[in-house]
């Protein structure tokens, strides 16, 4: 029943200021939902009266009464009892008890009925002015039922405007995210170009004008993210790129529980869901490409090592593509110049049907206090407090892509087994779980 405390609480006073005028009456008010069925929420003087009048009344819910079950609406019902013989007054007598006096006034604004309000009792028939008093109450009441009605309603509203103010904030975030990483890939192309073409050639203004344009776009972006997402808007404790999901798991261990094949969430919900058979190569090489401009453009040593011949699998080449390049890019943030990172696409032998894909570093390492909120939005623990920029989705929005295609994501860290060859710190491990089609 949804009728909010503060209704109820009225309907139990209003009943308890009536019957004082008459220590010998009972009265009990109903309210109803749906214009149908009749919940008691008041009773006066105590909870046998609602058992007497409860066999005495609600009419409405398809009761029996003297051997004949009464159907149709409540307000029909209630037109029934309390207008026998077309008589406003006097005000109806239970036929099934002839010494109970019983007044039933329904709680109703034109055809929209929200309850009743029933009074009895056996020692005499009740006055017009009485009568009078029981109307008013049950105008306050059907005002009050209204009212509270018209509240819940436009509570309903306020919180589905929320709920879709939210979605959106959630979508326009993840796009502002998103678009980072192929503006970072032009600027890295038209510097690598500029390096290529030697002063004479007339292309170097092609290439200069492509690099200060990148620049523009990055600084709009900025600006864009600081006017909707101030910094200082964000929970402290909610702020990684690096940084809500179990700690790491042991290189042995089963995937977590899989979450069905579906649409990405609607959180996400812009263009990067479709499931499709595919190539996991298809969406590597020009990844690959990518990543090796940068991490030349950033001194760093990016490998890769790679199946000749893998089974395609069941992904979203959107959400597939933009999933490696967060977590190449959360690679090369967090690696220092000089350092190591590794990608590897293999066919684990004690997992049958699935591939895995690693992305893994020479960096410092992810602190044992962070792992637990690493795919946490925002949260980028003690990050927040470095000199390497971040807003915490990357992470984030990496595991949500990757349930959502049925797959899954972790986070090793030390990298162990996984950590690239060369100097550095313990490094980090991200494996991706990419499920074979037909598995």
């Amino acid at each position: 029943m949804s009728f909010s405390p503060e209704l109820t609480a009225l309907c139990q006073t209003q009943l308890n200021i009536l019957m004082q005028f008459d220590g010998s009456a009972q009265g009990i008010v109903y309210l109803s939902e749906t214009g149908e069925d009749l919940f008691p929420v008041a009773v006066y003087p105590s909870v046998p009266a609602v058992n007497l009048l409860n066999h005495q009344f609600l009419l409405a819910s398809g009761r029996e009464l003297e051997g004949e079950r009464v159907t149709g609406t409540l307000a029909n019902s209630l037109a029934f009892e309390a207008g026998r013989d077309n008589l406003d007054w006097p005000p109806a007598i239970n036929p099934s008890e002839p010494e109970l006096y019983q007044v039933v006034l329904p709680l109703q604004e034109d055809r929209y009925v929200l309850g009743a309000l029933v009074v009895s009792r056996a020692d005499r028939d009740w006055q017009r002015r009485e009568y009078q008093r029981l109307e008013q109450v049950a105008q306050t009441l059907t005002w009050a039922g209204l009212m509270d009605r018209r509240l819940q309603w436009l509570e309903q509203q306020l919180q589905e405007k929320e709920a879709e103010s939210h979605r959106q904030e959630r979508n326009l975030e993840t796009l502002l995210h998103q678009i980072r990483n192929p503006l970072t890939a032009i600027k890295t192309f038209g510097k690598l170009l500029l390096r290529r073409l030697p002063l004479p050639d007339q292309n170097r203004s092609v290439a200069e004008g492509i690099v200060r344009e990148s620049d523009r776009l990055q600084f709009l972006l900025q600006e864009l993210r600081s006017q909707v997402y101030p910094v200082s808007s964000l929970p402290t404790s909610d702020r990684s790129d690096r940084g809500e999901m179990p700690l790491a798991l042991p290189a042995s261990a089963d995937p977590p529980s899989l979450l069905p094949s579906t649409l990405l969430p609607t959180s996400t919900s812009s263009g990067l869901s479709s499931l499709s058979v595919i190539s996991l190569e298809t969406v590597l090489e020009p990844l690959i490409t990518g990543a090796q401009a940068i991490a030349e453009d950033r001194g760093l040593h990016l490998s890769y090592i790679g199946l000749t011949i893998a089974a395609p699998i069941q992904a979203s080449v959107n959400s597939l593509r933009e999933t490696i390049s967060n977590l190449v890019d959360n690679a090369f943030k967090y690696t220092p110049a000089g350092g190591f990172v590794k990608i590897q696409w293999l066919r684990p032998g004690d997992h049958p049907g699935w591939q895995w894909l690693v992305v893994s570093d020479s960096g410092p390492g992810i602190p044992a206090e962070d792992l637990p909120h690493l795919f946490q939005r925002h949260y980028r623990g003690v990050q927040a407090q470095g000199e390497i920029p971040g807003t915490g989705l990357g992470l984030a929005l990496a595991r949500e892509w990757m349930e959502q295609m049925g797959g899954q994501l972790e986070v090793i860290s030390p990298a162990g087994m996984w950590r690239p060859e060369g100097e550095g710190g313990l490094g980090v491990a991200f494996r991706m779980w990419l499920k074979e089609s037909g598995s």
